[in-house]
């Protein structure tokens, strides 16, 4: 049977994450491998989200070196999420004159956005015995040496986002994976004027979307009733508006979770 232990290799740079190819040998009782090119998109993938994923969980203010243990389900459906102490050639990777964040400050932001992270389908003939498959990922994160205008915008989005998903989405009980994009108006005390929220297909989980017009229906009534004044971004103009948009992954294994 094909080994479901994969070597993850993620290693930051600033305000980029520089990603390693992921290894993984067969058995000498392996069964045939897996399609190569499904095998390297699967990988490319997962790689994407997670670089995605922990450069917004960590906002960029968090440094420090460890390992990531993920075991996904034959739904990719993360079962389990650890962290430990990387190895000293990783940690050597640390620059001397960076201030790491507190190990278990670090290694708790890590470990929820694992939590709640979008994986690609794990390719048939990837997984164990039990049909699953375990990613192993060293994080090095460094913190930029500057913010530029584009990043500072980026972490404003991320923050409205949030948002957007502790008084939207959050608890909403969801049977598929999509993205929700949310578009709105509000005056300037913050009440919302205009709402609607459309549902897609997630990039690397389209085969786990489902059209949910009861879901949509939900989150178009309820938007209506957010007081915007309270996102972090709320800045109405000169005129006393206030017009913007959001973009929510939403999957079962997120419910409930910040």
């Amino acid at each position: 049977m094909p080994d479901p232990r994969l070597s993850l290799a993620l290693l930051g740079l600033a305000t980029t994450l520089l990603l390693g190819g992921c290894q993984s040998g067969p058995k000498a009782d392996a069964a045939p491998p897996v399609d190569p090119k499904a095998r390297q998109a699967f990988i490319e993938q997962t790689m994407g989200m997670l670089h995605h994923d922990m450069l917004a969980a960590t906002g960029g203010q968090m440094a420090g070196v460890l390992n990531l243990e993920v075991t996904l389900d034959r739904d990719s459906r993360p079962i389990a999420c650890s962290t430990h102490r990387a190895k000293a050639s990783l940690a050597v990777q640390f620059p001397q004159d960076m201030t790491a964040t507190d190990r278990k400050l670090l290694a708790s932001t890590v470990q929820s956005q694992c939590w709640k992270t979008v994986y690609p389908k794990v390719p048939a003939g990837m997984q164990g015995d039990k049909g699953e498959v375990q990613l192993v990922a060293p994080l090095v994160l460094l913190r930029p040496p500057y913010v530029s205008e584009r990043e500072q915008q980026r972490r404003q989005q991320h923050a409205d986002n949030q948002f957007l998903w502790r008084t939207l989405m959050r608890d909403e009980p969801v049977d598929s994976v999509g993205l929700a994009l949310i578009r709105y108006q509000a005056d300037a005390a913050g009440r919302v004027t205009g709402c609607l929220v459309e549902l897609a297909p997630h990039p690397v989980r389209k085969d786990a979307f489902r059209m949910d017009g009861a879901l949509q229906a939900r989150l178009n009534r309820q938007c209506l009733n957010l007081d915007l004044g309270q996102m972090p971004g709320f800045a109405p103009d000169a005129h006393g508006d206030f017009a913007g948009n959001g973009l929510l992954e939403y999957a079962p294994w997120k419910v409930g979770r910040d």
